[in-house]
């Protein structure tokens, strides 16, 4: 179940969200924009300025402040280039970092230890996932292009593969992020996403006087259902309805700030 936290930080009372599905040997939480001092359009805890670059000073304050709660250090924090991608990052060692310099990923799976990564959202699902047994870590950036292709399945083939991971032993999380009702999209997109799952199109897809309307979240479910994984939380939150706690790409008409989705697997 997910829960809201108050927590102090630098004088910042700062309104965050966790789920009680993970064990303690990982922490993470789903920011708000709720604290920080950042100015108007970003209030008040963006962790992006990407459409408003002469905030970036802001941005970065609040990211140190984001590592503080998890009691990680801000220098070795992984936040990679999100550009609505299926492409995913696999980091192993130290030299694997360097990747996310060069290149745009929009998942991130390791199991180093005390590596924070943060991956942000402004309407985008935000899917972690944790395995337990093998202590290997995914943070998934599920816009809807990268729905569309998969990217969920995709991170849970590479834990199985590249680190021997089970699916039965794997929990996740779907955070914050815009919901059916708000989630009007045409029928190419649609098309796009039925194609990425086998069942529950019901549930997902709603067909209103010519309008489509998706549930992304569920659809991210149904993903990681066909691929094994049964353990699923996810946050209620819709962050177009709830523009004044969450960042919104649809309700701030494409231009605001971030919330984010921090993770890091504790030594």
């Amino acid at each position: 179940m997910f829960k809201a936290k108050d927590v102090y930080i630098n004088n910042f009372e700062l309104k965050i969200l966790q789920s009680d599905i993970f064990s303690n040997d990982m922490s993470h939480f789903f920011s708000t924009r709720v604290g920080g001092d950042t100015p108007k359009p970003l209030q008040y805890f963006t962790l992006s300025a990407k459409d408003y670059p002469l905030f970036d000073n802001f941005a970065q304050d609040n990211l140190k402040i984001a590592c503080e709660i998890i009691d990680a250090d801000v220098n070795n924090l992984l936040s990679p280039n999100q550009q609505h991608t299926d492409k995913i990052a696999v980091i192993k060692t130290q030299d694997d970092i360097k990747k996310l310099q060069n290149e745009a990923f929009d998942a991130v799976i390791t199991n180093l230890k005390n590596i924070p990564i943060c991956l942000v959202f402004a309407d985008c699902v935000p899917v972690l996932l944790y395995d337990e047994q093998q202590k290997v870590l995914a943070c998934i950036h599920a816009g809807w292009k990268g729905s569309a292709k998969q990217i969920s399945q995709k991170a849970v083939k590479i834990m199985e593969e590249e680190f021997q991971c089970v699916p039965l032993n794997i929990k996740a999380a779907i955070g914050p992020s815009i919901c059916q009702s708000c989630f009007e999209v045409n029928p190419d997109v649609a098309s796009q996403l039925g194609m990425s799952i086998k069942n529950d199109y019901d549930n997902i897809f709603l067909k209103t006087d010519e309008k489509i309307h998706v549930d992304l979240k569920l659809l991210n479910k149904q993903q990681l259902n066909e691929v094994g994984i049964s353990k699923i939380d996810i946050s209620k939150d819709c962050t177009c309805c709830n523009n004044s706690l969450f960042y919104s790409y649809r309700a701030d008409n494409k231009l605001t700030g971030r919330h984010g989705m921090i993770a890091m697997i504790k030594e």
